[in-house]
């Protein structure tokens, strides 16, 4: 009976060996001329683990406690969700269920993000007051943010102009006032980094319908600053903004980890008639108007959309995506409006948009659906 035992021990440890081996086996990709690519690549069953693959052998490896691999990046990134269906693309909006409001303080319009990438800095929070500022305000977490309990305050080397800021990867990005140029800041670091994005518009056309307000308002020299709009989701950091080339239309460019544009499609949505814009799993989303009474059948939507992975867009009604509009009876120049979002962002880490409505914080749940088979490979230049 020993005997017989110590085999079957054996071999099940075998077959359990051979399992995990086969698990990867084929998962591993060979580039254009048939060689292996070496890397980590998505597991075929189980999110919580991914294939090592070297010289075409792929072995099973499990991601660190709290993590799921991501299949975009390539790496165990996102948080641990309850099945692998969850946090994958493609993908699509498919409602939004609830807003709430974390807090109240400042001008009418602003900024409050969190940093769109590293899982664990995602406590600390930052705010920038105005369209028109070089101070950047740091939280220590969600707590001392709704209470306005400010950790430090940093000043950057320039002035962001806008609501179109986001924290990626430990770095601010921003608009510099009155120029063409982009910023990269280290929040940690203070190194900053300055690109112009070349052609971007600077007219009263190449903004938001809110923007467009404020600059034939004179209420700035340089409207309100809204050109540059940039945004992160599952696949990264892009830039949303318009130019005379594509005749005032909304662009958007992708950037790679050094701060480089690697690949740019226009649309044919004219950026003065949107109310705002997000991007989630390489979708555009387009908000239909950022400010007014949405009281009744006045209802606010997704009025736009365009998939960057299929170079298709489509128009919507408002019963479509219905965009959620909380009253906040604010005073927009010489107009009482019932709401009025200056800021759309979206997170891919909570699946939250970040907005600012008045002088509110909001935060707004986001519902998808799923679709179709992955993209990944089209987004692997990027």
């Amino acid at each position: 009976m020993r005997s017989y035992t110590g085999v079957l021990f054996w071999a099940i440890c075998i077959v359990g060996i051979v399992w995990a081996q086969d698990a990867c086996t084929g998962q591993c990709p060979n580039d254009e001329t048939g060689n292996p690519v070496d890397g980590n690549f998505a597991h075929p069953a189980d999110c919580s683990k991914y294939c090592a693959c070297n010289g075409g052998v792929g072995t099973e490896q499990s991601c660190p406690d709290g993590l799921v691999f991501d299949p975009v990046l390539n790496i165990c990134n996102w948080p641990e969700v309850t099945n692998c269906t969850q946090n994958e693309c493609p993908r699509t909006v498919s409602n939004f269920t609830r807003t709430s409001t974390y807090a109240q303080f400042g001008m009418i319009w602003g900024a409050w993000m969190k940093d769109d990438y590293v899982l664990a800095d995602g406590v600390r929070v930052w705010l920038i007051n105005g369209i028109n500022s070089a101070e950047l305000l740091e939280f220590a977490n969600e707590l001392d943010y709704t209470n306005g309990v400010i950790g430090r305050i940093i000043t950057l080397p320039f002035n962001c102009a806008g609501t179109g800021h986001v924290v990626y990867k430990g770095d601010l990005y921003c608009n510099i006032y009155a120029t063409r140029n982009m910023l990269r800041y280290g929040i940690d670091t203070g190194a900053s980094e300055i690109k112009e994005l070349v052609g971007v518009g600077v007219s009263a056309v190449d903004e938001y319908d809110w923007g467009y307000k404020a600059f034939t308002d004179g209420d700035s020299s340089w409207g309100s600053g809204a050109f540059i709009d940039f945004a992160v989701d599952e696949y990264g950091l892009w830039v949303i903004y318009s130019s005379d080339a594509t005749f005032n239309k909304i662009t958007v460019s992708k950037f790679d980890d050094e701060f480089n544009l690697t690949d740019t499609q226009s649309t044919n949505y004219d950026k003065v008639l949107a109310g705002n814009a997000f991007i989630a799993c390489g979708i555009l989303y387009v908000v239909q108007a950022s400010y007014g009474d949405f009281s009744g059948s006045n209802n606010n939507y997704i009025r736009y959309t365009y998939d960057f992975a299929f170079n298709t867009d489509a128009n919507l009604g408002p019963l479509d995506i219905p965009f959620p509009t909380v009253d906040r009876s604010c005073m927009v120049g010489n107009t009482n409006v019932n709401s009025f979002y200056s800021r759309v962002s979206y997170s891919a880490q909570d699946e939250k948009i970040y907005a600012w409505n008045c002088a509110f914080h909001e935060r707004i749940d986001v519902a998808f659906s799923q679709q179709g088979e992955s993209i990944v490979r089209l987004y692997a230049d990027y």
